[in-house]
């Protein structure tokens, strides 16, 4: 029997979808589960996924395992899981979010307490709200709704970001209180734990930089690894080479400072330790399209 092709989505071919939703380079928000899946029998997503059903009933698989939502149903999937066989009653609705690695890296900074929910929600990522967690809920789901209906778009890329910024880690801090974990995250007995311990490891290096290292055998050296021994660990968690994730944080370092430093592109590139201008605007260029000028001069920055 032939197998499945499995389609992997990052947040470029969701934005790209023809479909009612909001997208950036950040987010994706829809409440139709036919964008969740492009199309597809099976997707392994890029991004982490919050799905909540409102009305209805949905039955979704995550790695092969079924689960099902009923309404006030809150799922959480982490990037990287297989997506399949979803199943909805007729009478369902739905809101998701899918939020790209960079913005989650960005926002929780992979803290102690976040972490050990991310550990938490890999096992269970369907939870039912409560009452009070509904309203809190639906509080955040109003106003970036109205947020995504505004006509202000230069800036309206910037606050959805912070809105689901604040929502993201006020959910993160919900689960936190709910679960009974122990200090030491590391279960010796469950060897993925052990990688999942030296990615946690290179993240809270690599977002302790900024952007200044650009190359897996500094993390590594840091880390006491070899470098091939951390790349391993980290394509087999993010599901991507470890210099890419590397490229992507000092990316989002150099956009911020081009967006928002007064200082000359030439005091940036010294900054962010470029041997020289020609190598940090050649670098730009490859990553983003386009030179450090251009990024700073178009209008709409926030992307």
């Amino acid at each position: 029997m032939e197998q499945e092709e499995i389609i992997k989505v990052n947040i470029e071919q969701l934005k790209s979808y023809n479909h009612d939703s909001y997208a950036d380079d950040y987010l994706v928000v829809s409440n139709s589960l036919d964008h969740l899946l492009l199309g597809q029998e099976k997707v392994k997503l890029d991004l982490f996924l919050m799905l909540f059903c409102t009305e209805g009933h949905i039955q979704i698989e995550l790695n092969n395992q079924s689960y099902s939502l009923e309404k006030n149903d809150l799922l959480l999937s982490p990037p990287n899981l297989i997506i399949s066989k979803v199943l909805a009653s007729p009478n369902h609705a739905t809101e998701f979010a899918c939020l790209s690695a960079p913005f989650l890296e960005r926002t929780l900074q992979f803290d102690k307490d976040h972490w050990k929910v991310m550990h938490y929600i890999h096992k269970n990522p369907v939870r039912h709200l409560s009452p009070d967690e509904v309203e809190s809920f639906d509080q955040y789901r109003l106003l970036i709704n109205s947020r995504i209906k505004s006509s202000m778009f230069e800036e309206k890329k910037e606050v959805l970001q912070l809105l689901f910024g604040a929502f993201f880690c006020e959910m993160m801090g919900i689960i936190n209180t709910k679960i009974n974990l122990p200090d030491n995250p590391i279960d010796t007995s469950q060897k993925p734990l052990q990688a999942d311990y030296v990615f946690k490891r290179f993240m809270e290096e690599l977002m302790s930089d900024n952007g200044q290292h650009r190359s897996v055998s500094y993390y590594a050296d840091k880390l006491c690894y070899s470098p091939k021994y951390l790349s391993r660990i980290v394509k087999q968690i993010r599901g991507k080479n470890a210099l890419s994730i590397i490229n992507e944080h000092a990316v989002e370092c150099i956009k911020y400072e081009l967006k928002y430093s007064s200082k000359s592109i030439k005091e940036i590139a010294l900054d962010l330790d470029f041997p020289n201008l020609s190598f940090f605007t050649k670098y730009t260029k490859k990553h983003l399209g386009m030179t450090p000028t251009q990024f700073r001069s178009k209008k709409d920055l926030s992307q």
